[in-house]
Protein backbone atom coordinates (compact mmCIF):
# COMPACT_ATOMS: atom_id res chain seq x y z
CA UNK A 1 0.00 0.00 0.00
CA UNK A 2 1.01 3.58 -0.93
CA UNK A 3 1.72 5.79 2.00
CA UNK A 4 -0.01 8.86 1.90
CA UNK A 5 1.61 11.90 2.05
CA UNK A 6 0.01 15.06 3.96
CA UNK A 7 -0.55 18.43 2.18
CA UNK A 8 -1.08 20.44 5.61
CA UNK A 9 1.96 22.69 5.12
CA UNK A 10 5.43 21.92 7.55
CA UNK A 11 8.87 22.69 6.85
CA UNK A 12 10.92 23.47 3.89
CA UNK A 13 9.42 25.15 0.02
CA UNK A 14 6.06 24.20 -0.79
CA UNK A 15 5.53 22.16 -3.07
CA UNK A 16 3.05 22.05 -5.98
CA UNK A 17 -0.46 20.27 -4.84
CA UNK A 18 -2.19 17.23 -6.90
CA UNK A 19 -5.45 15.70 -6.53
CA UNK A 20 -5.23 12.67 -4.15
CA UNK A 21 -6.20 9.45 -6.05
CA UNK A 22 -7.50 6.46 -3.58
CA UNK A 23 -9.08 3.02 -5.01
CA UNK A 24 -11.79 1.50 -2.92
CA UNK A 25 -11.21 -2.45 -3.70
CA UNK A 26 -13.59 -3.92 -1.21
CA UNK A 27 -16.91 -3.24 0.36
CA UNK A 28 -15.19 -3.43 4.05
CA UNK A 29 -12.75 -0.68 2.26
CA UNK A 30 -15.66 1.63 1.31
CA UNK A 31 -17.05 1.35 4.74
CA UNK A 32 -13.72 2.16 6.73
CA UNK A 33 -13.29 5.31 4.97
CA UNK A 34 -16.99 6.28 5.23
CA UNK A 35 -15.89 5.70 9.22
CA UNK A 36 -12.94 7.80 8.84
CA UNK A 37 -14.97 10.75 7.67
CA UNK A 38 -17.74 10.58 9.80
CA UNK A 39 -15.52 10.55 13.35
CA UNK A 40 -13.73 13.58 11.84
CA UNK A 41 -14.69 17.68 11.99
CA UNK A 42 -15.94 19.51 10.04
CA UNK A 43 -16.36 16.51 7.48
CA UNK A 44 -16.06 16.76 3.88
CA UNK A 45 -18.28 17.26 0.98
CA UNK A 46 -18.93 14.26 -1.75
CA UNK A 47 -19.89 14.05 -5.11
CA UNK A 48 -20.50 10.65 -7.47
CA UNK A 49 -19.74 10.58 -11.09
CA UNK A 50 -20.79 7.38 -13.00
CA UNK A 51 -17.82 7.95 -15.31
CA UNK A 52 -14.29 8.41 -13.20
CA UNK A 53 -12.75 9.90 -16.49
CA UNK A 54 -15.18 12.74 -16.11
CA UNK A 55 -14.05 16.09 -15.00
CA UNK A 56 -15.76 18.53 -12.62
CA UNK A 57 -17.99 20.86 -14.78
CA UNK A 58 -21.28 23.22 -13.67
CA UNK A 59 -24.13 22.23 -15.26
CA UNK A 60 -24.27 25.71 -17.17
CA UNK A 61 -21.14 25.40 -18.59
CA UNK A 62 -21.28 21.57 -20.15
CA UNK A 63 -21.76 21.31 -24.16
CA UNK A 64 -21.17 25.05 -24.21
CA UNK A 65 -18.55 26.67 -26.87
CA UNK A 66 -15.64 28.03 -25.15
CA UNK A 67 -16.12 31.64 -26.86
CA UNK A 68 -20.16 31.51 -25.73
CA UNK A 69 -18.54 31.12 -22.01
CA UNK A 70 -15.71 33.91 -22.43
CA UNK A 71 -16.95 36.57 -24.59
CA UNK A 72 -20.48 36.13 -24.04
CA UNK A 73 -20.32 35.08 -20.63
CA UNK A 74 -22.66 32.52 -18.97
CA UNK A 75 -24.16 35.16 -15.94
CA UNK A 76 -26.20 36.24 -19.30
CA UNK A 77 -28.08 33.05 -19.12
CA UNK A 78 -28.15 31.98 -15.33
CA UNK A 79 -30.23 35.26 -15.27
CA UNK A 80 -32.20 34.46 -18.15
CA UNK A 81 -33.00 31.17 -16.17
CA UNK A 82 -33.70 32.79 -12.76
CA UNK A 83 -36.17 35.58 -14.19
CA UNK A 84 -38.45 32.91 -16.16
CA UNK A 85 -38.48 30.76 -13.49
CA UNK A 86 -39.51 33.65 -11.49
CA UNK A 87 -42.10 34.39 -14.00
CA UNK A 88 -43.50 31.05 -14.64
CA UNK A 89 -42.92 28.71 -11.40
CA UNK A 90 -46.03 30.25 -9.25
CA UNK A 91 -48.32 28.02 -11.00
CA UNK A 92 -46.58 24.82 -10.58
CA UNK A 93 -45.35 24.87 -6.79
CA UNK A 94 -47.16 26.66 -3.63
CA UNK A 95 -44.62 27.61 -1.74
CA UNK A 96 -41.27 29.20 -2.92
CA UNK A 97 -38.42 31.54 -2.11
CA UNK A 98 -38.34 35.24 -1.77
CA UNK A 99 -37.38 37.03 -4.84
CA UNK A 100 -34.73 38.06 -4.17
CA UNK A 101 -33.11 35.22 -2.59
CA UNK A 102 -30.67 34.06 -5.61
CA UNK A 103 -29.36 31.65 -4.20
CA UNK A 104 -32.59 29.39 -2.52
CA UNK A 105 -34.12 30.23 -6.62
CA UNK A 106 -30.93 28.45 -7.92
CA UNK A 107 -30.38 25.77 -5.63
CA UNK A 108 -34.32 24.62 -6.13
CA UNK A 109 -33.78 25.09 -10.17
CA UNK A 110 -30.95 23.02 -9.33
CA UNK A 111 -32.38 20.43 -8.05
CA UNK A 112 -34.95 20.00 -10.46
CA UNK A 113 -32.79 19.28 -13.53
CA UNK A 114 -32.03 23.20 -14.48
CA UNK A 115 -28.64 24.36 -15.55
CA UNK A 116 -26.91 26.65 -12.95
CA UNK A 117 -23.07 27.39 -12.07
CA UNK A 118 -24.06 25.21 -8.89
CA UNK A 119 -22.37 21.68 -8.69
CA UNK A 120 -24.52 19.76 -6.36
CA UNK A 121 -22.10 17.55 -3.78
CA UNK A 122 -23.43 15.95 -0.25
CA UNK A 123 -22.43 15.30 3.45
CA UNK A 124 -22.79 11.39 2.72
CA UNK A 125 -20.31 9.56 1.13
CA UNK A 126 -22.83 6.76 0.67
CA UNK A 127 -24.99 9.47 -0.99
CA UNK A 128 -22.45 10.27 -3.19
CA UNK A 129 -21.51 6.25 -3.85
CA UNK A 130 -25.84 6.10 -4.97
CA UNK A 131 -25.67 9.11 -7.73
CA UNK A 132 -21.89 7.29 -8.75
CA UNK A 133 -23.55 4.17 -9.81
CA UNK A 134 -27.46 5.64 -10.52
CA UNK A 135 -26.32 5.53 -14.42
CA UNK A 136 -22.96 3.60 -14.35
CA UNK A 137 -22.27 1.12 -17.18
CA UNK A 138 -20.78 -1.77 -16.68
CA UNK A 139 -17.99 -1.49 -18.33
CA UNK A 140 -16.91 1.46 -16.55
CA UNK A 141 -15.36 2.17 -13.07
CA UNK A 142 -17.07 5.30 -11.30
CA UNK A 143 -16.01 7.68 -8.88
CA UNK A 144 -16.90 9.77 -5.74
CA UNK A 145 -14.98 13.59 -5.25
CA UNK A 146 -14.10 14.43 -2.36
CA UNK A 147 -13.81 18.04 -0.90
CA UNK A 148 -12.06 18.72 2.28
CA UNK A 149 -13.60 21.62 4.05
CA UNK A 150 -11.36 23.23 5.88
CA UNK A 151 -8.64 23.68 2.82
CA UNK A 152 -11.63 25.43 1.12
CA UNK A 153 -11.91 27.58 4.02
CA UNK A 154 -8.41 28.59 4.18
CA UNK A 155 -7.97 29.32 0.53
CA UNK A 156 -10.77 32.09 0.62
CA UNK A 157 -8.25 33.84 3.66
CA UNK A 158 -5.49 33.56 1.32
CA UNK A 159 -7.84 34.69 -1.66
CA UNK A 160 -9.65 37.97 -0.10
CA UNK A 161 -5.78 38.95 0.88
CA UNK A 162 -4.95 39.89 -2.64
CA UNK A 163 -8.42 40.73 -3.82
CA UNK A 164 -8.16 44.28 -5.74
CA UNK A 165 -9.95 46.27 -8.53
CA UNK A 166 -8.74 43.88 -11.00
CA UNK A 167 -10.41 40.95 -9.25
CA UNK A 168 -13.94 43.39 -10.16
CA UNK A 169 -15.45 43.75 -13.32
CA UNK A 170 -17.06 46.81 -14.14
CA UNK A 171 -20.11 45.15 -14.97
CA UNK A 172 -21.48 41.67 -16.13
CA UNK A 173 -22.74 42.24 -19.38
CA UNK A 174 -21.24 42.17 -22.58
CA UNK A 175 -22.50 43.35 -26.44
CA UNK A 176 -22.03 39.49 -27.67
CA UNK A 177 -24.84 36.94 -27.41
CA UNK A 178 -25.43 33.67 -28.75
CA UNK A 179 -28.50 32.30 -29.85
CA UNK A 180 -31.97 33.98 -29.93
CA UNK A 181 -31.75 37.62 -28.42
CA UNK A 182 -33.69 37.77 -24.98
CA UNK A 183 -36.05 40.58 -24.10
CA UNK A 184 -35.89 41.42 -20.54
CA UNK A 185 -39.47 40.96 -19.15
CA UNK A 186 -41.08 44.58 -17.97
CA UNK A 187 -41.36 45.46 -15.56
CA UNK A 188 -37.96 43.50 -14.36
CA UNK A 189 -37.48 43.36 -10.25
CA UNK A 190 -33.69 43.52 -9.55
CA UNK A 191 -33.14 44.38 -13.84
CA UNK A 192 -29.31 45.55 -14.91
CA UNK A 193 -30.82 49.14 -15.03
CA UNK A 194 -31.56 49.18 -11.14
CA UNK A 195 -29.05 46.88 -9.75
CA UNK A 196 -26.24 49.06 -7.90
CA UNK A 197 -22.34 48.07 -9.09
CA UNK A 198 -20.58 46.20 -6.95
CA UNK A 199 -17.38 47.83 -6.08
CA UNK A 200 -14.56 47.11 -3.12
CA UNK A 201 -15.92 48.90 -0.58
CA UNK A 202 -19.83 46.83 -0.79
CA UNK A 203 -18.00 44.12 -0.46
CA UNK A 204 -16.56 44.56 2.65
CA UNK A 205 -17.86 45.02 6.24
CA UNK A 206 -16.05 47.73 6.74
CA UNK A 207 -14.71 50.12 4.03
CA UNK A 208 -11.30 50.12 3.52
CA UNK A 209 -10.88 46.52 5.64
CA UNK A 210 -8.43 43.97 4.22
CA UNK A 211 -11.29 41.30 5.10
CA UNK A 212 -14.37 40.92 2.78
CA UNK A 213 -17.76 39.62 3.67
CA UNK A 214 -18.23 35.67 2.54
CA UNK A 215 -22.46 36.61 1.28
CA UNK A 216 -21.35 39.43 -0.02
CA UNK A 217 -19.02 37.93 -2.46
CA UNK A 218 -21.03 35.41 -3.35
CA UNK A 219 -23.76 37.54 -4.14
CA UNK A 220 -21.63 39.41 -6.10
CA UNK A 221 -20.27 35.72 -7.61
CA UNK A 222 -23.85 34.91 -8.65
CA UNK A 223 -24.68 38.52 -10.97
CA UNK A 224 -21.13 38.42 -12.93
CA UNK A 225 -19.08 40.85 -10.87
CA UNK A 226 -16.12 38.46 -9.79
CA UNK A 227 -13.64 38.20 -12.13
CA UNK A 228 -11.14 36.51 -9.74
CA UNK A 229 -11.36 32.04 -10.11
CA UNK A 230 -12.52 31.06 -6.82
CA UNK A 231 -15.14 28.16 -5.20
CA UNK A 232 -17.09 29.01 -2.47
CA UNK A 233 -19.25 25.89 -0.21
CA UNK A 234 -22.92 26.82 -0.26
CA UNK A 235 -25.78 25.96 1.28
CA UNK A 236 -29.30 28.02 0.42
CA UNK A 237 -31.85 29.28 3.54
CA UNK A 238 -34.81 27.71 1.94
CA UNK A 239 -34.50 24.16 1.39
CA UNK A 240 -36.15 21.67 -1.04
CA UNK A 241 -37.13 18.51 0.57
CA UNK A 242 -35.02 16.71 -2.04
CA UNK A 243 -31.77 18.76 -0.65
CA UNK A 244 -32.83 18.10 3.02
CA UNK A 245 -33.31 14.16 2.30
CA UNK A 246 -30.09 14.23 0.04
CA UNK A 247 -28.24 16.31 2.87
CA UNK A 248 -27.16 18.44 -0.25
CA UNK A 249 -25.09 21.55 -0.35
CA UNK A 250 -23.46 22.99 -3.42
CA UNK A 251 -19.84 24.40 -4.52
CA UNK A 252 -20.25 27.96 -6.32
CA UNK A 253 -17.76 28.94 -9.01
CA UNK A 254 -16.74 33.01 -8.56
CA UNK A 255 -15.99 33.51 -12.24
CA UNK A 256 -18.41 31.35 -14.80
CA UNK A 257 -15.87 32.62 -17.56
CA UNK A 258 -13.98 29.82 -17.46
CA UNK A 259 -14.76 26.24 -16.18
CA UNK A 260 -15.08 25.12 -12.81
CA UNK A 261 -11.95 23.03 -12.59
CA UNK A 262 -10.25 26.62 -13.28
CA UNK A 263 -12.02 27.98 -10.48
CA UNK A 264 -11.22 25.26 -7.99
CA UNK A 265 -7.49 24.33 -8.68
CA UNK A 266 -6.38 28.09 -9.43
CA UNK A 267 -8.14 28.41 -5.94
CA UNK A 268 -6.82 25.85 -4.12
CA UNK A 269 -3.65 25.94 -6.16
CA UNK A 270 -3.45 22.33 -7.16
CA UNK A 271 -1.53 21.12 -10.21
CA UNK A 272 -3.97 19.63 -13.23
CA UNK A 273 -2.79 16.02 -14.13
CA UNK A 274 -3.98 13.04 -15.89
CA UNK A 275 -6.93 11.25 -14.27
CA UNK A 276 -6.65 8.15 -16.10
CA UNK A 277 -3.23 7.08 -14.88
CA UNK A 278 -3.97 4.68 -11.82
CA UNK A 279 0.31 5.06 -10.84
CA UNK A 280 -0.77 7.30 -8.32
CA UNK A 281 -3.94 5.51 -6.54
CA UNK A 282 -3.33 4.99 -3.07
CA UNK A 283 -5.63 2.43 -0.79
CA UNK A 284 -7.62 2.95 2.16
CA UNK A 285 -5.36 2.94 5.02
CA UNK A 286 -5.82 0.03 7.71
CA UNK A 287 -6.50 1.10 11.54
CA UNK A 288 -3.31 1.15 13.93
CA UNK A 289 -1.25 2.01 10.74
CA UNK A 290 0.27 6.11 11.31
CA UNK A 291 -1.60 7.25 8.74
CA UNK A 292 -4.97 5.87 9.72
CA UNK A 293 -6.24 8.73 11.97
CA UNK A 294 -5.03 11.81 9.66
CA UNK A 295 -5.86 10.25 6.48
CA UNK A 296 -9.14 13.23 6.82
CA UNK A 297 -6.28 15.55 7.26
CA UNK A 298 -3.96 14.71 4.80
CA UNK A 299 -5.76 16.38 1.27
CA UNK A 300 -7.92 19.04 -0.26
CA UNK A 301 -9.37 17.28 -2.88
CA UNK A 302 -9.53 13.78 -3.74
CA UNK A 303 -10.61 11.28 -6.18
CA UNK A 304 -12.18 7.78 -5.41
CA UNK A 305 -12.01 4.71 -8.08
CA UNK A 306 -15.00 2.60 -7.31
CA UNK A 307 -14.23 -0.32 -9.51
CA UNK A 308 -16.53 -2.11 -11.92
CA UNK A 309 -16.04 -5.33 -9.92
CA UNK A 310 -17.47 -4.25 -6.94
CA UNK A 311 -20.44 -1.96 -8.44
CA UNK A 312 -23.31 -5.35 -7.68
CA UNK A 313 -22.22 -5.66 -4.28
CA UNK A 314 -22.54 -2.03 -3.33
CA UNK A 315 -25.86 -1.78 -5.18
CA UNK A 316 -27.34 -4.15 -3.07
CA UNK A 317 -25.56 -2.63 0.42
CA UNK A 318 -26.82 0.66 -0.75
CA UNK A 319 -30.96 -0.87 -1.08
CA UNK A 320 -30.36 -2.45 2.03
CA UNK A 321 -29.75 1.25 3.71
CA UNK A 322 -32.53 2.70 1.51
CA UNK A 323 -30.58 4.67 -0.32
CA UNK A 324 -32.73 4.37 -3.17
CA UNK A 325 -34.74 6.64 -5.87
CA UNK A 326 -37.81 6.65 -3.94
CA UNK A 327 -36.23 8.04 -1.03
CA UNK A 328 -33.38 10.39 -2.48
CA UNK A 329 -36.28 11.99 -4.93
CA UNK A 330 -39.45 12.13 -2.33
CA UNK A 331 -42.07 12.95 -5.09
CA UNK A 332 -43.62 11.65 -8.22
CA UNK A 333 -40.60 11.66 -9.92
CA UNK A 334 -38.50 9.71 -7.62
CA UNK A 335 -42.08 7.21 -7.46
CA UNK A 336 -41.60 7.46 -11.44
CA UNK A 337 -37.99 6.36 -11.21
CA UNK A 338 -38.60 4.10 -8.45
CA UNK A 339 -41.32 2.36 -10.69
CA UNK A 340 -39.29 2.30 -13.54
CA UNK A 341 -36.64 0.48 -11.59
CA UNK A 342 -38.61 -2.55 -11.61
CA UNK A 343 -37.70 -3.15 -15.58
CA UNK A 344 -34.21 -4.78 -15.95
CA UNK A 345 -31.63 -2.55 -17.66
Amino acid sequence: HTTMTSECGGPGPRKMRTVQKLVVTSLEELERLAYLFDISSPKPLFRGHSKYEWQLRSPIERNVPPFVMQETGLEIYEQQVLTEAQRRLHHYLTTLPEDSDSLSWMALLRHHGVPTRLLDVTRSLFIACYFALRDATPDADAAVWIFATNPLQSAFDAWQRSFDESSLRQTPYTTAFYGEPYHWPFPKRGSRHTEERVTLNSLRDVPGAPWLNYVAVIEAAMRGYINKPGVGVVEPFWLTRRMDVQQGAFLIPFNIRVDFQENLFSFLDLQEKDDSSTSEENFVPTVGTPDYLGFPFSFSVMKVRLPRSIHGQLRVRLEAMNLRHLTLFPDVDGAMGHISARVPV
